[in-house]
């Protein structure tokens, strides 16, 4: 499901014009399931991704993904002014609040933000400046009830884009009785990528 939103993000920016020689891109909550897979998506694709992380002990992981920089989170976690110096061509978010909005304040002219998530909060604490003055395009992605056609579009192109050295960067597996200690690092942030499950 992760890759798959991952897939729809990047799809996003490409139908919102935003092109690998456009500038850089911004992913956000880069070291969870969505944010990995996008990263390692747009760096097969041609991109320059420029990644944020609320750990300092993922930039290597990150960076071998296909991220060129990795940021602190620390620096998007306080309320932005309206508009900011522009940074990003694009951006695939999966965090929302104010971090989403220093980043539409940040965004390029002409540029594209694909959300789709809210692990920060469901607010939006922005104004429509990015939007009427830079032109911005913040385009909602929604895995749950996309249309066949599309579902299909992004399955195959996931198939066909994402590394296969992706799958031993981003997972591990875990035994089922191991399940309860994960989870519960999982809800601590204390989880990088895809935690896989194996049922003996």
């Amino acid at each position: 499901t992760a890759g798959f939103t991952a897939m729809l993000c990047v799809m996003a920016l490409e139908e919102g014009g935003v092109h690998p020689d456009d500038g850089d891109i911004l992913v956000t909550g880069a070291s969870g399931g969505v944010g990995s897979t996008a990263i390692a998506l747009l760096a097969a694709l041609g991109y320059r991704v420029t990644a944020i992380s609320g750990r300092d002990s993922n930039t290597d992981y990150l960076k071998a993904l296909g991220a060129k920089e990795v940021m602190p989170r620390d620096g998007y976690i306080d309320m932005p002014r309206p508009l900011e110096k522009q940074l990003w061509a694009g951006a695939v978010d999966t965090v929302g609040d104010k971090l989403l909005a220093r980043v539409l304040a940040q965004m390029n002219y002409n540029g594209t933000v694909a959300a789709c998530g809210l692990a920060g909060g469901y607010q939006l604490p922005t104004t429509v400046m990015p939007f009427i003055l830079r032109n911005v395009r913040l385009q909602g992605v929604d895995s749950v009830h996309t249309p066949l056609h599309r579902r299909q579009t992004a399955w195959e192109r996931l198939a066909g884009i994402l590394p296969d050295s992706f799958y031993q960067q981003a997972t591990h597996e875990i035994a089922l009785e191991q399940a309860p200690a994960t989870a519960a690092a999982l809800l601590n942030n204390q989880i990088t990528g895809r935690t896989l499950v194996k049922i003996r």
